[in-house]
């Protein structure tokens, strides 16, 4: 099923390291370009207007990708 990862880069409660191990695990046709988002940590990647509507842009995208 295909997969699309949001880490925040800056999370001290699930390391970014789990999210780009989980990436490279996804089979290739399954994988779909994460979203390492810049500034954020573990709860807070929408907040804000600006980061809510990348959000939703992004989901699209992939909800776009669907078979």
């Amino acid at each position: 099923c295909p997969v699309f990862i949001i880490h925040g880069k800056k999370d001290v409660e699930v390391p970014i390291e789990h999210g780009m191990a989980l990436q490279a695990n996804v089979p290739q046709d399954c994988r779909r370009d994460p979203w390492w988002v810049e500034e954020r940590g573990h709860n807070d990647i929408c907040d804000g207007g600006e980061m809510m509507r990348e959000y939703v842009r992004r989901l699209e995208v992939f909800v776009k990708s669907l078979d």
